[in-house]
């Protein structure tokens, strides 16, 4: 399904000089597109090359950046060392000679192994940023969702459920990672501190998931119910099955949080907003949709990514616009929708 991605991938580490194609035995580009038209992907030995170009690639290009000396990074340098090691010398730590090469390992190793071999440079692509911010992105989404807990209790189930149902969970995850990623780049996440980032951001999720049975729309609150009821339904406990499902709402966190920001309100009001409008405009819908479709090559993919962001930037506006002409409070998002005139009608259209 992401074999686009992977051609893009592929085609990007030949022209830097990375990978000769032949010597590797990869596909040419005719033949990754007569895949494409017959529903194949890579082998798994093409697939391990590519995983692995695409790990040096990537912490090359970390290397040369100031990604690594981000303070907030440095508790990845001291995760790489042991608990006995980290309590008597913790100083040594973080003077260590391979700091940068550490932390540089193991954002690329976290990037590379959640979001899939070609991941970093979609998400580079689909923003509209540089591929080392992909990193500002992860982290701030992992920390902001709370995701290193979350992929802990899926791990947990190992052996206690269906492995496609297991594997639907992880997938679920991952995409909620790459939405939220990509929403933080496109807020400039990599303009501002990581530490005042994620717990900001990381307030705003839990208030948002802490109102969200009261403020959900009727539909998304009944799509919500009968998605983690099927998760239930397939033995995932309760507590985790509605966590994970909820993800897709609070992927929205870093644009409502900056809606409430400039408005000066609550985020949960800022969010109640910003819900009403994707369920009366069905841009919620529309970017569902959107994500169960195959694009066939890169461009259609950046074409389908750019139409979601375009509806996600509308969404955001009439947001902001709703709660700067509302903060009484006194006229639903509706009633405001209906009096806006060609705005409005723009909009619905």
């Amino acid at each position: 399904r992401d074999l686009g991605s992977i051609s893009r991938l592929i085609r990007d580490l030949e022209t830097r000089g990375l990978v000769d194609r032949r010597l590797e035995a990869l596909p040419s580009d005719h033949e990754l597109t007569e895949r494409v038209r017959r529903g194949n992907g890579l082998t798994r030995p093409e697939l391990a090359v590519v995983l692995s170009y695409a790990k040096i690639a990537l912490q090359h290009e970390l290397l040369t950046s100031q990604v690594p000396d981000d303070p907030y990074l440095a508790a990845l340098l001291m995760d790489y060392f042991a608990p006995v090691l980290r309590e008597r010398f913790a100083d040594d730590i973080m003077h260590h000679r391979l700091r940068r090469e550490i932390v540089a390992t193991t954002l690329t190793n976290g990037l590379i192994n959640r979001f899939g071999p070609a991941g970093p440079l979609t998400l580079a692509d689909v923003a509209g940023r540089p591929i080392t911010e992909a990193a500002f992105g992860f982290m701030a989404a992992r920390g902001m969702l709370g995701l290193a807990e979350l992929w802990a209790r899926i791990d947990a189930l190992d052996g206690k459920l269906a492995g496609d149902v297991q594997l639907g969970l992880y997938e679920r995850v991952r995409h909620a990672l790459v939405a939220a990623s990509t929403n933080f780049l496109r807020e400039g996440v990599a303009a501002r501190p990581l530490s005042e980032t994620i717990p900001h951001c990381r307030e705003g999720s839990d208030a948002i998931g802490a109102a969200l049975d009261r403020i959900a729309p009727t539909m998304l609150g009944e799509r919500l119910a009968q998605e983690t009821k099927a998760l239930v339904d397939g033995n995932v406990p309760a507590d985790l099955a509605r966590d994970v499902v909820r993800l897709g709402v609070l992927v929205e966190t870093p644009a409502i949080v900056a809606i409430a920001d400039r408005a000066k309100t609550s985020v949960d009001a800022a969010a109640a907003t910003y819900l009403q409008l994707g369920s009366l405009l069905k841009i919620d819908e529309i970017a569902a949709r959107a994500q169960e479709l195959a694009p066939s090559d890169d461009y259609e993919r950046l074409a389908i990514g750019g139409g979601v962001a375009s509806l996600g930037e509308a969404q955001r506006r009439l947001a902001a616009a709703h709660l700067a002409a509302n903060r009484g409070g006194v006229v639903g998002v509706p009633d405001w929708l209906a009096r806006s005139g060609a705005l409005g009608d723009r909009a619905r259209s």
